[in-house]
């Protein structure tokens, strides 16, 4: 966690405005709770230091949601299914410490109520940078808190990342501009463009960080920020202007501030911060 906020405060707030959801998914199966039965239709992944988060549902899953507002959506009733990891390093299921809170399973009907996967089979036929397939089961009914559960599916999931659209409204002077460019730049994986929405300082540090530690920090961000932004107000005072937002990512809403500096004849992004409400 050291490394991230060390790239989290060097960036200024950086976030990556993709994910790794591709329409090519496939996913077949069914998820039975206490003897009533959801069809598994839809498969989800999220790559992390080479480690998959798999999530696999009767419904669609907004592609802001993944992975981290899964949880919240499915305890909402939003979704049935299973969450899972597979590790990169021996291509079975994660477990044990943080890997232990997020193998759940959404359970099905009225209570939505999050349990434990259980102790299912994980087998992968395809695991390398483009595609994560194979298939998991409980290999028939099992108890899991109280509850039995059982599921069997199948899936075939597109490990590339594709961009995460991001929308951006309200006030449109020069330093919102200047923001929604970088915003822009973020989307596209513009690293170049990115750089000139910054101050000199803070470009002249990206230049000599290590490529590596700056992805970390990236897709670390990518979690956090919201996708659709609104620029409330925007306060111009002697070089400095100070943006107050909102946002919303998936069901989470949250507001922001951004302090934009005049550097050379632009406006470029400093300090951002946001709180979930």
């Amino acid at each position: 966690m050291k490394r991230r906020k060390t790239i989290y405060g060097l960036l200024g707030s950086l976030v990556l405005l993709s994910t790794n959801v591709a329409a090519q998914n496939e996913a077949a199966g069914t998820l039975t709770v206490d003897g009533e039965t959801v069809e598994i239709k839809y498969g989800y992944a999220d790559v992390y230091e080479g480690d998959v988060t798999v999530i696999l549902t009767d419904s669609e899953v907004p592609r802001e949601a993944i992975p981290d507002r899964t949880y919240g959506l499915g305890a909402n009733g939003d979704f049935k299914g299973i969450v899972f990891s597979v590790s990169a390093e021996t291509q079975e299921l994660q477990t044990g410490g943080w890997h232990d809170l997020t193998n759940v399973v959404h359970f099905h009907p009225i209570t939505n109520e999050q349990g434990e996967i259980g102790n299912p089979t994980l087998t992968t036929t395809r695991f390398d940078a483009e595609w994560l397939e194979g298939a998991i089961t409980t290999g028939g009914p099992t108890d899991v808190s109280g509850h039995q559960v059982s599921y069997e599916a199948s899936f075939s999931l597109s490990l590339k990342r594709e961009p995460l659209e991001v929308t951006i409204t309200g006030v449109s002077d020069d330093p919102s501009k200047a923001y929604e460019g970088w915003c822009r730049a973020l989307m596209a994986g513009d690293f170049e463009a990115m750089k000139s929405y910054v101050t000199t300082e803070v470009a002249e540090m990206m230049a000599v960080a290590d490529s590596a530690e700056i992805a970390e920090g990236l897709e670390f961000q990518q979690m956090m920020m919201p996708t659709n932004i609104e620029i409330v107000s925007s306060t111009v005072d002697d070089g400095e202007a100070t943006l107050e937002l909102k946002g919303t990512r998936a069901m989470e809403v949250s507001t922001g501030t951004v302090q934009m500096v005049h550097e050379d004849g632009r406006w470029t992004v400093g300090e951002q911060s946001w709180s979930s409400e």
